[in-house]
């Protein structure tokens, strides 16, 4: 993965880096953005939820590869570290990595929640909105199946990418441009994403329910809870302790 190579070769760096930042840097983002995930549902409609989260996402990708990479050597605390890592153990030298290269640090994490955030949380929620029970049955297996289809052509452009950062002329930043492309890719289907999506919400999910022919119960008036309230409440009930249980053994 590009943010896997990116963190274990940057300067200083190395492959232990990676428990630390999962640890250390994974967990805390994916509680946080939790806590503002409830926060944005109690405040906005749903489809601006999914705007909010996707948006940001897409801004960071692109603002990493046209201004944070290329600026890194200034960005980086090199020299801080350094005199940091003189006086400090060994031991620290993976912590030490992790605040020296800080914005790749930041890009993994933003890139893990990415698939999680927008493929586990957005569009399975979205889907759960719009179909039956009986749809469900013959349509998620095709959706994860396109999932898997959509792996086979990003890993023929990365590959594509690979052999193009090879044939670069010698003194170009080849990470750069890779990145460049990349970010690039991941722009464009965000973009395709956040399309799809405002022609579904505005042909489809609102003719749907200006006709009654939404196969949605009427919404009953939410009780707003806060993040503990929330994580109580999916605690009192043993069907949903059980799949959380599922979930976390998986991962």
């Amino acid at each position: 993965d590009t943010k896997d190579v990116l963190l274990v070769t940057a300067p200083g760096s190395g492959a232990e880096v990676i428990p630390f930042i999962k640890t250390y840097c994974n967990l805390p983002a994916a509680i946080g953005f939790t806590a503002i995930y409830a926060k944005l549902c109690d405040n906005l409609e749903q489809k601006n939820v999914f705007y909010a989260c996707v948006i940001p996402f897409l801004l960071f990708f692109s603002a990493f590869a046209l201004v944070i990479y290329p600026n890194s050597g200034f960005l980086h605390p090199h020299v801080f570290v350094d005199k940091v890592a003189a006086r400090l153990p060994v031991g620290f030298g993976a912590p030490l990595a992790i605040v020296r290269n800080w914005s790749f640090a930041l890009f993994y994490v933003l890139a893990e929640m990415w698939g999680s955030v927008v493929t586990s949380l957005l569009f399975w929620g979205f889907a759960n909105e719009v179909t039956t029970v009986d749809e469900a049955k013959k349509y998620y297996p095709l959706f994860g199946m396109g999932a898997n289809v959509a792996l086979i052509f990003s890993g023929q452009y990365v590959k594509w990418v690979s052999k193009m950062r090879a044939n670069l002329a010698p003194g170009v930043d080849a990470w750069a441009v890779a990145l460049r492309y990349l970010m690039g890719a991941v722009i464009s289907s965000g973009g395709v994403l956040l399309a799809t999506y405002a022609y579904m919400q505005k042909n489809i999910v609102a003719k749907q329910e200006a006709s009654g022919q939404t196969n949605k119960a009427p919404r009953k008036k939410r009780q707003k809870m806060t993040l503990k309230e929330s994580a109580k409440f999916l605690m009192s009930s043993s069907y949903i302790r059980n799949l959380a249980i599922l979930v976390i053994s998986y991962g």
